[in-house]
């Protein structure tokens, strides 16, 4: 029979039949936890800053991808347009999501999708060492330093529900930009911001 081999941080924990089925294969390894006593409960934040990774690695993958590259013609142009609004959707959603982390962190649960409320709502302190954490990506991708990160926020503030449904009638009509580099710079920044946060609460 076909076994499951897991391990946790290098180490070997254990091993369960492959049912063939991707979730009973997880619950047959929390399963196996319980009953040997190594099973530990993840914190909420670690679970949504997850969801935050997922989405944003498929924001970076697009960005690397396709973004990248200069647009030199008309094919380029209606390839960037292709993909910069699934790299929007995808990666303003991960920015929502690792502000989310950051306030279980700080036991302060939010709710709705604007970016700046999420932003102006985290502690001051929080919100300087984020502005200090741009600081690196900004110059990463030759951006200017010391970054607004307020004016960023108002860029972005409505972009996952704004592009989410740009296919709706009149939407695509409007004249608007690309906030492209806004959104990598903070996914980046946000990412890093909460695996050091996350380290304190185990």
């Amino acid at each position: 029979m076909k076994t499951i081999r897991f391990e946790r941080d290098g180490k070997f924990v254990g091993e369960i039949p492959d049912t063939g089925d991707f979730l009973k294969n997880i619950e047959a390894f929390e399963k196996y936890e319980k009953d040997f006593g190594i099973y530990t409960e993840s914190h909420p934040a670690q679970a949504i800053n997850l969801q935050a990774f997922t989405f944003g690695k498929i924001a970076i993958n697009l960005f690397d991808d396709y973004l990248c590259a200069p647009v030199t013609n008309g094919d380029d142009a209606i390839q960037y347009c292709n993909y910069a609004i699934p790299f929007i959707v995808n990666g303003a959603f991960s920015i929502e999501l690792y502000l989310k982390t950051l306030h279980l962190i700080f036991s302060n649960p939010q709710k709705g999708h604007k970016l700046l409320i999420l932003f102006n709502n985290l502690p001051e302190a929080l919100q300087i060492t984020i502005k200090q954490s741009a600081n690196e990506f900004m110059i990463k991708h030759k951006l200017s330093p010391e970054p607004d990160l307020l004016a960023i926020f108002e860029v972005i503030n409505s972009a996952f529900e704004d592009w989410r449904y740009l296919h709706e009638e009149g939407k695509e009509k409007k004249t608007r930009s690309f906030p492209v580099n806004e959104i990598i710079v903070l996914l980046e920044t946000l990412s890093r911001v909460c695996e050091i946060e996350l380290k304190r609460i185990g």
